[in-house]
C-alpha cells in the first residue's frame, strides 16, 4: 500500500500502468525472467484506490512467489520515483511561471517609482502630510501678521484723523503724539511763554504798546513753525499708514497664495496617495512572487518524495488453484496417515474383545 499527497484520479491510474513506468521494470527483470514483458506486467498488476482515503493498494498475481516479490518491489520504487518526478515537474513549472511574471512585476514597480519621482519633482513635494503642516503653519503666521498689521493701520488712520482735526484749530493743538514730539513741545513751550509775557504786559500796558506788539509778533512767528511741525508729524503718520497699507496688501497676497496652495495640495495629495497605493500593491505582488520562487527552489532542492510506502510488499498469497491442489494432497495424506496409524495400533494391541 502507498500513500499519495492528493486523491488519485483515473488519469493517474492509467499512467501507473503505462509503458512509461512498467517497461523499465520489465527491462530490469529480463535478466532473471527473459520472457517477461510490459503486457504481462500490465495484465497481472492491479492498482486500486482505497475508498475514502488517499491510499493505493498494489498487488500482482503470478505462480512464482519470488517473481511477485521482485515485481512489487520494483513497482513500489517506480511509483515513488514517479511521484517525485511529478512533484518536481510541478515545482519546475511553478518556478518557470514565477520567472515569467517577475520581469513584468519589476517593470511595473520601476514605472510607478518613476511616476512618483516625477510627481514629487513637478510639485516640489516630498511628503503631502509634512507639506500640508508647513502650509498650515505658514497660513496661520501670515493671518496673524495681517491681523496685527490691520490693527496698527486702523490705529494710524485714527491718529492721522485726530491730528488733522487738531491742526485745523487756531489755538495750539495738543495730542498724545504731539506731546511725545520734542521739537513740537519746544515750540509750544516758547509760544506759551510768549503768551504769558503778553498776558503780563497786557495787564500793565495797552495792546498797541511796543512791548505788547513785539510779543505778539513773536507769537505770530512761532505759530507757523508750530503748525509746520504738526504737519510734519502728521506726514510721518501718513507715511506709516502707507507703509502699513502696503504691508497689508503683501500679506493679503501671501495669504491668498497659501490658500491656493492648500487647495492645490488637497488634489495633489489625493493623486500622490493613489500612486503610493499602486506602488504598495505592485511591491507586495513582487515580494510575494519572489518569496514563492524561493520557496519553490527550496522545495525542489529538498527532493522529498511526496508518496510513501505504508505496507511493504508481503509474501505472496497462493492462488486459488494452488489452494485446491494443496487441500487435496492434504486430504489424501491425512487418509493414508490415518490408515497407517490404525494398522499400527492394531498390530501392537494384545487385547481380544471378541472372537471376531
Amino acid at each position: 500500500e502507498q500513500s499519495a499527497d492528493k486523491p488519485i484520479d483515473s488519469t493517474t491510474l492509467r499512467l501507473l500502468k503505462s509503458p512509461k513506468i512498467l517497461t523499465p521494470i520489465a527491462d530490469k527483470l529480463k535478466a532473471t525472467y527473459p520472457t517477461i514483458s510490459y503486457g504481462e506486467l500490465a495484465a497481472n498488476l492491479v492498482v486500486t484506490p482505497v475508498p475514502g482515503s488517499e491510499i493505493l493498494a498494489v498487488s500482482y498475481q503470478d505462480g512464482d512467489p519470488k517473481k511477485v516479490s521482485a515485481i512489487l518491489k520494483l513497482a513500489s520504487e517506480a511509483y515513488l520515483q514517479y511521484s517525485l518526478e511529478e512533484r518536481l515537474a510541478d515545482v519546475r513549472q511553478g518556478i518557470e511561471f514565477v520567472n515569467a511574471q517577475l520581469p513584468q512585476l519589476q517593470q511595473r514597480v520601476e514605472t510607478i517609482q518613476d511616476r512618483l519621482q516625477n510627481f514629487r519633482q513637478q510639485y516640489n513635494l516630498i511628503d503631502p502630510e509634512s507639506t500640508g503642516k508647513q502650509l498650515s503653519d505658514q497660513t496661520n503666521t501670515v493671518s496673524q501678521q495681517r491681523l496685527d498689521t490691520q490693527i496698527k493701520l486702523n490705529e494710524a488712520r485714527a491718529l492721522y484723523n485726530d491730528l488733522q482735526s487738531l491742526l485745523s484749530q487756531s489755538d495750539s493743538p495738543s495730542s498724545a503724539t504731539l506731546n511725545s514730539n520734542a521739537r513740537y513741545q519746544a515750540l509750544l513751550s516758547q509760544i506759551l511763554n510768549v503768551e504769558g509775557e503778553i498776558a503780563k504786559e497786557s495787564s500793565l500796558f495797552k495792546e498797541n504798546t511796543p512791548n505788547v506788539q513785539v510779543l505778539e509778533e513773536q507769537k505770530q512767528n512761532l505759530m507757523p513753525l508750530l503748525q509746520r511741525e504738526g504737519r510734519r508729524v502728521q506726514e510721518e503718520v501718513a507715511s506709516k499708514i502707507r507703509e502699513l497699507e502696503y504691508r497689508d496688501r503683501i500679506l493679503a497676497q501671501a495669504n491668498n497664495q497659501l490658500i491656493q496652495r492648500v487647495k492645490q495640495l488637497s488634489v495633489v495629495s489625493r493623486q500622490y496617495t493613489d500612486i503610493q497605493q499602486e506602488l504598495k500593491i505592485a511591491t507586495e505582488n513582487l515580494n510575494q512572487f519572489l518569496t514563492k520562487r524561493e520557496a519553490l527552489r527550496i522545495d525542489a532542492g529538498q527532493q522529498k518524495t511526496p508518496w510513501q510506502i505504508l505496507t511493504p510488499p508481503t509474501d505472496p498469497v497462493p492462488s486459488s488453484a494452488n489452494v485446491k491442489r494443496t487441500a487435496m494432497l492434504g486430504a489424501i495424506l491425512g487418509i493414508l496417515l490415518g490408515v497407517g496409524v490404525a494398522l499400527l495400533l492394531e498390530k501392537l494391541s494384545s487385547i481380544l474383545h471378541s472372537p471376531e
